[in-house]
Formats: structure tokens, sequence, C-alpha cells
């Protein structure tokens, strides 16, 4: 069915399934007038658009979302579609906005019922054992700015998870916002069926038709299959008053299971039957809707007669099942004799059904483990380990298990072993076959094409196990099911024997039950990890939680288990030590901060190479160990790593102790704020060194400016200063451009390495850095100073001073001359 607005109908002419189409210049305008009208409805909404021959349009739309490059399921965006029962047909209206840069780009979206889609986004392989289930997932993409149609017949009723990002190869920087209206077209003129089962009336329906009608019917529990048969079909006159019996009946039947059917779906053409009956065989899933579609190929009204008859197994005898009646004759009943049926029965009665030959159906029992995503499946009653069952050769055994919405977000792990026998005949082989598969019970069946011979799985997974691959031990054959889709799941057994020499086997291999061991559970990524080379994460998109694998080394797929264009493990060593060691060049710089006296700077030194080190052991891909949690490392690393660039600046700048504590203390509570705030920052490391480096140039002018002299001298400058700086560009132009470098393990070693080389070219000798020379003025002044102290001790004269030989004052400075003459005479000779 196509739908479109204003008009709707029923067109079975359509020979695709999926439509992607892109609306012209022309009807921008109308489309964007739309597109307001929709923004202005109740958003993520359902309204009813129209009503026309039997088909109901409902509308619905989602919030605005902002996609980015599509690297991984990280950054990828889901929504989540309700789509009704009985709908024909689903459209999703697509629209995008792009910043600028991105409109030469284009958007992919993966559509999927019942499960998130199943995409392979580094292009890697799938693991062997997995086999992912693709029968219900569409793609698409479209060039951003431009606005399209995305369309989909038959689709499954309940919820579609729709995924959607930029193209992988596009740029970082490019964001995108997406908006998508879905419009469902519901069929409403449909008739119910009463299928045969279990009962003893032939139950049909008699109809006359024209173009097209829609059937449906309820398929019961332990029904897996049946019949669809019509009879009585004629040709009738458009006024409807003639019949004309016809030897083929005009019509094409379609058949699907769960949705409205679709010309890919299951079909059958009464014209090739010929005389007689017309009917085909089909298979059903229990508990859902089942859909047939019978149009008209000739222009006359077809009459005819429809009627389903399922097959199934039955868990007890077969017990006396109601009749329909249309008449009942209460005096016959009540005892009194009118001389008619008591009874008058709408349908005939029909034969008994031969019963099917099945083995047990068991519904296994949920259990819930610690973790997302953690659960698994047991007989009732068991609680620990694998479970162990017999089964009986000839005999299939059904095994039943439930998924629910939040259970689709893991890997969902089937795991079968065998229990060797122990006395069986020489040259027997024992082997066990299962199916899983979703909705339908398929039975393994054998089949035999180019010579070779084998079991297959018809509507499922298959997974095998022989007596000869348990000969050493219980080994376990396993099925992944990734993001498995809601529904009921039914792993069907079966058993049987057979020779490799070609003798007969014996009695008991075929009497005896075959032991095995199962196992169905369900864990995050691939049972909880990713292997060697990944790591598994939970990610929330659209209000919806799924697990995936991030790989790294080179390696990808869904499991990170494609190894071709993997880095080899002696270079993953070789980058660990690489990058932890060479934070020991700073160690030459703590032992020089301490021997010139930079006490806080050598502390400072020593905790960015203790940090950068325990960092880079933990921030490996196979070879690391973490000590301490990794955000508490990177911080570390980081805070450290600016603050040793701020405390060299200060050193260099020779500031007074108390001035030089306080811009220690602003700059460590300064530079830790701002690491936490956004540690990827590129202003994290300009704006600490400008400002220090602003700090540096006032205190060198202000010297200068007192001591009247170049500071902080030639010699320093010339052979400590300028090539320290030159060293330091250089190891910090290598950091900046390690992560867009192949080889970004040696860029970012040479910073290492060029770090601790700068930091001891610029440490001054001394915490005050050497004064320069004082000019004439001052050095005059020190040296009158200095021999004004030398006349300190020199005793002081005076004309009136007598001395105790009651000389006359005369003689005594006679005296006291002398005195004098001989001392300067002794100091000059020193």
């Amino acid at each position: 069915m196509e739908s479109k607005r204003g008009k709707s109908k029923w067109n079975s002419d359509k020979t695709k399934k999926l439509q992607n189409k892109s609306l012209d210049g022309s009807k921008l305008h109308g489309v964007f007038f739309l597109f307001l009208l929709v923004l202005l409805s109740s958003v993520h909404g359902q309204e009813i658009n129209e009503m026309a021959q039997g088909v109901q349009v409902i509308e619905e739309q989602w919030f605005t979302k902002t996609i980015v490059p599509l690297y991984s399921y990280k950054t990828a965006q889901m929504m989540v579609w309700r789509v009704p029962v009985q709908t024909a047909s689903a459209t999703w209206r697509l629209n995008t906005n792009s910043s600028y840069g991105c409109s030469n780009h284009n958007v992919s979206l993966w559509l999927r019922a019942g499960g998130f889609p199943v995409v392979s986004m580094d292009g890697g392989k799938f693991p062997p054992q997995m086999v992912p289930d693709l029968n219900h997932q569409y793609n698409t993409s479209f060039r951003i700015g431009t606005r399209g149609d995305f369309r989909v017949f038959g689709p499954r009723p309940g919820n579609w998870y729709i995924m959607a990002g930029i193209s992988p190869h596009d740029p970082k920087g490019c964001t995108t916002e997406l908006n998508l209206v879905a419009e469902y077209a519901v069929v409403q003129d449909i008739v119910n069926i009463v299928p045969v089962y279990e009962e003893y009336q032939d139950i049909m329906v008699f109809n006359t038709i024209q173009n097209q009608q829609l059937y449906r019917f309820l398929v019961p529990d332990g029904a897996h299959s049946g019949n669809v048969t019509i009879t009585k079909c004629s040709l009738r006159t458009r006024d409807g008053s003639n019949q004309k019996r016809v030897n083929s009946c005009p019509i094409l039947v379609t058949s699907s299971p769960v949705s409205v059917p679709t010309k890919d779906s299951q079909a059958m053409n009464c014209t090739d039957m010929g005389g007689g009956d017309c009917s085909f065989s089909l298979e059903s899933v229990a508990g859902r809707w089942h859909y047939l579609a019978v149009t008209v190929l000739e222009p006359l009204p077809v009459e005819f007669a429809i009627s389903v008859v399922l097959k199934g197994c039955r868990s007890s005898p077969r017990q006396t099942s109601p009749m329909m009646v249309n008449k009942i004759d209460a005096g016959s009943i009540c005892g009194v004799s009118t001389g008619r049926r008591p009874l008058q029965l709408i349908f005939r009665p029909s034969s008994p059904q031969a019963a099917e030959i099945c083995g047990p159906q068991i519904l296994l029992h949920r259990r819930n483990r610690p973790g997302f995503f953690s659960f698994d499946f047991s007989l009732t009653g068991n609680s620990t380990g694998p479970e162990m069952l017999s089964l009986k050769s000839g005999e299939s055994t059904v095994l039943a298990f439930t998924l629910e919405e939040r259970d689709i977000g893991g890997t969902l792990a089937v795991e079968l072993a065998l229990i060797s026998h122990r006395g069986m005949q020489p040259g027997m082989v024992r082997e066990t076959m299962g199916c899983l598969s979703q909705g339908f019970i398929s039975t393994p069946v054998y089949t035999h094409t180019e010579g070779r011979g084998g079991y297959t799985c018809p509507h499922g997974r298959l997974i095998t196990q022989n007596s000869s691959q348990a000969a050493s031990g219980i080994v376990f054959e396993q099925i992944l099911v990734p993001y498995p889709a809601v529904g009921k799941y039914y792993l069907t057994l079966s058993s049987h024997c057979y020779s490799t020499n070609g003798d007969r086997p014996s009695d008991d291999c075929s009497i005896v039950p075959i032991q095995i061991l199962f196992s169905i559970h369900s864990n995050s990524c691939i049972s909880g990890t990713c292997g060697r080379y990944g790591r598994c994460f939970q990610y929330v998109s659209g209000e919806v939680l799924y697990s995936s694998c991030t790989c790294h080394a080179g390696h990808k797929g869904w499991g990170c288990n494609d190894a071709e264009d993997a880095i080899p493990d002696f270079k993953l060593l070789v980058t660990t030590l690489l990058l932890t060691l060479t934070n020991m060049a700073t160690l030459p710089a703590v032992v020089l901060a301490l021997f010139r006296g930079h006490y806080s700077e050598s502390f400072v030194y020593f905790t960015n190479l203790i940090s950068s080190s325990l960092f880079h052991a933990c921030n490996q891909d196979v070879y690391s160990v973490c000590i301490l949690n990794f955000s508490v490392l990177q911080f570390c690393d980081i805070a450290t790593g600016v603050l040793t660039c701020w405390v060299t600046l200060l050193a260099i700048a020779a500031l007074p102790n108390t001035i030089r504590a306080l811009f220690h203390m602003v700059g460590a509570l300064g530079i830790a704020l701002a690491v936490q705030q956004n540690a990827q920052s590129s202003l994290l490391q300009v704006v600490p060194f400008l400002i220090g480096s602003v700090i540096l140039l006032i205190s060198w002018i202000w010297k200068c400016t007192t001591y009247r002299k170049f500071y902080p001298g030639w010699k320093y400058l010339g052979l400590y200063c300028i090539p320290g700086i030159l060293v330091g560009t250089a190891g910090q132009l290598c950091l900046q451009l390690a992560p867009e470098h192949t080889h970004q393990q040696y860029l970012h070693a040479s910073w290492h390495i060029a770090k601790g080389v700068a930091i001891m070219l610029l440490l001054p000798e001394n915490p005050n850095l050497d004064e320069p020379d004082k000019p004439e003025s001052s050095r005059s002044s020190a040296s009158l100073n200095n021999h004004a102290r030398q006349f300190q001790g020199v005793p002081e004269s005076s004309f009136k001073h007598l001395s105790d030989s009651n000389q006359s004052s005369v003689d005594d400075m006679a005296t006291v001359t002398r005195m004098n003459t001989e001392e300067n005479g002794s100091q000059h000779q020193l």
C-alpha cells in the first residue's frame, strides 16, 4: 500500500519494497510550510490526517536531533518509533540543516524492527560464531541540506530503531540537525478468519471482491504451520446478478506472518492451479496475527470461499470442541419429540486431524545476573551451571524463552555440548543439532546438494555438536546474536546416530538418550568483554541503553577480532616502555634544582615525573598497568605538566621569596581549576605561559631600571636562556603534532626529553639569580664606607689630653703622631 497526503489507495503494482527519493526544488516551499505545521503540532504525538478507502494515515514526529560523524556506536544517535499493527507502509520524511563546511557530506541511516541496527562501523569482520539477524534491517543515505523520503512496505508492528550519523570519512567538526516525521498507512478494511485448529468443523469465509481484500487470522499457541484453501470460485457480473463457474480461480493470494503482505511475500497464483480447489501451505508464528491478501486478476468481481487449517503439536489428548450452530430446537433438547434435528450446524464436521510426533516443549525460566544485559535462562528448579538435558533419537525437544525491550542492547549466546557415551559401538557417531529461531519453530532439516549433505535451519541459526568433538572432553559450540530483537525464541534440539564405516548402528544408539549440556545467556558486548584488544562500554542515546566494543591497537570488528590492520605486540610493548621511561629525562632537572636550592621547583618536577610515568603506563592499549583510576592519573599528568612550566618561569624571574610563594599558590589553584573544567583545551598551556612571561619581563625590566645594567646578563641569556627556550619550543611543537601523526609515540617521547633538557638550561644558579655589576657611583660610596670602617679602632686625640708621665701636651701630641705613623706603615706592609 502507498499513502500520500490527501489521497490513499491500495496499490498492488509496486515493484520495490524500499523506495528512497528526494524532493526537488519546486516543492521546497510546500514542504517547508508543511514542516512548520508539523512543528506546531504535538511533538512525538500521533494525529489522524485522513481516512479514505479503508486506509488511515497516522503521523508521528520526533524531536530535532543533532548528529555527528559516525565513527562507532559511541557517536551514534538512536531514535525509537512505534509502528501500529496492520500498517501497510511506513514513510519517514527527512530534513537536515548543517553547519558551515558540511553541505557536501552525507547522512547515513539504518532502520531495524525490534532491535538496534547491527553495523560494523569500522568495516571489520564479525566473529565466526556470530550470526547477526539482518532480515528486517534497512539503510539509506542522502546529502546534507536536502529533504527526502524513506519508505518500507509491510513493516512489522512494534518498535523500530533508527540509527543516524554523518559518514565516517567526514570531518570531526561537522554537526548536523536532523528532523524526522513518520507517516503510517494503517489498513482498516480487514476481514477476520477463524482458523481450523483442534476443531470438528470446517470453518470458511465466503466473500465477493472486485479489487483486493485483506484477511487475517490469529495463530494459537502450539500451531506452527497450516494450509490456505480457496474453494467455490466463480465470476460475477458487475451488477452481481449472474455468476459463472470457472475452472481456475483468477486470484492471487499473498501471505505474511505478523505484518501486511507485500510483493515479496509468499504468493500463490490460483490461475496456474487449473481445475479444483486452490491450496498452499504456510508457516505461522504462534500467538501473532497472520495476514492474507487476495487480489483479483480479472476485471469482473470474484466470489470464493477461503479457509485456514492449522497444524501443530498437542500437549494433551484431543477433547470434544464446541460447535458453531445457527438454530437450536429447544423442544428436542428438553425431550419433546418434534421430528426435527435438535441442532443445525453452520459448518459441516471435519475429519480428525492426524497428530504430529512432537517431543517435549519446555518454557525456560529467566534468571537475572548483576550487570547490564546480564541474565540467563534455565530449567525450572536449577540455579547454577549449564543445564543438562536428555534427547531421544528421532524426537525433537523445543526450548522456549522470551526477550523483552530491556534485553536487546547486549549479545545473546547459545552454547551446546555433548556428553560422550563410553559404551558406544566403534565407528558410531552421535550428533546433536539445534536450531535457534525467532517466532517460528524451526526443526533442523537434512539436505543433500552438489554431492554434499548437511543440516540446515530454514528460519534461524544452526548449531551442531557430535561425539567425535566430545571425545577429548566437554567442548561447547556457540552461536552469538548481537542486539537480539524482541520476541519469543525457540531452540529446537534433535539428535541421531550414524556410522562412519558403513555398519548399521546398534539398537542402543537409537534407544539410549543422548545427554547434552546447554546454556542460554546474555551479556554486554561479548560475554561482558571485548577480548584483549578492546574495551566494553555502555552508551545511552535517545533514551535507550546499549553496549558496544571500542577497539584499539589497529584491531576492528564487532568483537575486536579482526586483526587485518593490527599493530604487532612488540610495537605496543616498545610504545609503552618508550612513553614511560623517557620521563626519566626530568630526573637530572630534579637533582639540579635540589643542588641549587630550588626546593619547591624540585618537588614539582619530581611530581610531574611520577604522574606522567604512571599515566602513560595506564594509557596504553595492551601492555598497561593502572595503579590509580585513569581520570585521576590524567588529571595529575596534565596539572603537573602545566605547573612545571609555571614554576620554571617564576624561578627565572628571580622574584622575592614572599612574592614567588604567593604566585606558586595562585598558579597551583588556578591550574587545578582549569584542568578540572576542560583538560583538553589548548588555552590550558597558553594562558599560564603568557602570564608567566609577562611576570618575567616585568621583573627583568624592574631590575634593569634599578641597577642601571642589562639583566640577567649576556652570558645567561646567550648560553642558557635562549637555547632552553628553543629546546622547549621544539618539544612543545612535537607534543602538538603528536595526535595527528602516525608516529605519535616518538614525538611524545621527544617532548619528554626536551622538557628535561629545557629545565636544566633555564634554571638559574640560585633562587635570586646573580645580580649585575653595580655602577661607579655605587662602587665609590662603598669604598668610602670601607675606608671609614678602617679607622674605627684608632683612639681619639686631643691637645688637652695629659699623659700619665705628666708631660706637656706638645710632647704627648708628638708621641701620638709617631704611633700612628708606625701603625700605618705596618698596615701597608700587610
